[in-house]
């Protein structure tokens, strides 16, 4: 099994049940006709390649979008992140970084 459907298993495995709500209504999941985790989980070694990718990112985006709702409902919790964001990506953004971390 190639690593990125290993990995991809396992953060499906580990889904906080608020994502994996989010997550199921997708276009995606909705499209593949799959309603538990199990079943993707299943899948997700016969999967084409598109396919997998678009879950990923699907997987992603919620994500995302439950962070920064996360972030929006509590601005006190989070200004130090929010504000250190632009300072620390000089560092973090850098071809250096990118070296060091590339074998990874």
């Amino acid at each position: 099994m190639e690593w990125k459907r290993y990995y991809f298993k396992l953060e499906m495995e580990q889904l906080p049940e608020r994502i994996w709500t989010q997550f199921k209504s997708s276009e995606i999941v909705q499209e593949m006709k799959m309603q538990s985790k199990s079943e993707i989980i299943e899948s997700i070694d016969q999967l084409p390649e598109a396919i997998l990718d678009k879950m990923r990112h699907t997987v992603e985006m919620v994500w995302r979008e439950f962070d920064k709702q996360l972030m929006v409902t509590n601005p006190g919790k989070f200004a130090n992140a929010i504000l250190s964001e632009s300072s620390l990506g000089k560092d973090w953004l850098s071809p250096e970084e990118d070296d060091a971390w590339k074998d990874l």
